[in-house]
């Protein structure tokens, strides 16, 4: 199947969308409408993309591979870097690793295989976003420290569980605690769920 015959879907897509537009003399069209059809026939591409071998399906199972993605265009935004968050950075196409606030991940209950975007500014300021959540699953195990490090011990595995987390949940060696981790790949870390 060559290129072309592979996103030929993607013009009848496009088409239905642009077609469906209002024209300036039309004011019936509910812009909420049209706006939400459009978002929903861009969902259909992406599936279609994600058959076609376009778009990455799940990259915690093979390290940094990107989906296709639009672009946030915004003067303050001066480079936009895509990546996958491994426990503690996020790491690009390159291999180069960008450090996430340990708060940032905390809240955003980021796990391994979460595909994040890095936004500098002009004057140096890395904004991080979550672009895409891999599939989860949660366990419940104990909270275990050693030397200063704390780690959930849920299945019969040690997961590492980052300080602000420990910190926020104001958690103790031996509390119960429910984790999250990603559903189809091993990982180091867990996100905190609740204790």
């Amino acid at each position: 199947m060559d290129n072309h015959s592979a996103f030929s879907p993607l013009a009848h897509l496009l088409d239905g969308c642009v077609s469906q537009l209002p024209s300036h003399e039309e004011s019936s069209v509910n812009p909420q409408t049209l706006l939400q059809e459009i978002k929903e026939k861009l969902n259909q591409l992406e599936q279609m993309m994600i058959g076609t071998g376009r778009v990455a399906q799940k990259p915690a199972e093979r390290g940094p591979q990107y989906a296709l993605r639009p672009r946030v265009h915004h003067p303050a935004i001066q480079r936009i870097i895509d990546g996958v968050f491994d426990g503690v950075s996020m790491l690009d196409a390159e291999g180069n690793k960008y450090s996430v606030p340990v708060n940032y991940a905390s809240k955003s209950k980021l796990v391994e295989g979460d595909l994040m975007q890095l936004m500098l500014t002009p004057g140096g300021k890395m904004l991080y976003r979550q672009v895409e959540r891999v599939e989860r699953t949660m366990l419940q195990g104990y909270v275990m420290e050693s030397n200063g490090e704390f780690a959930c011990e849920a299945n019969g595995r040690c997961y590492k569980i980052s300080h602000a987390s420990i910190t926020y949940w104001r958690v103790q060696p031996g509390d119960r605690m429910t984790i999250i981790v990603p559903k189809n790949c091993e990982s180091t870390w867990a996100a905190v769920e609740t204790v």
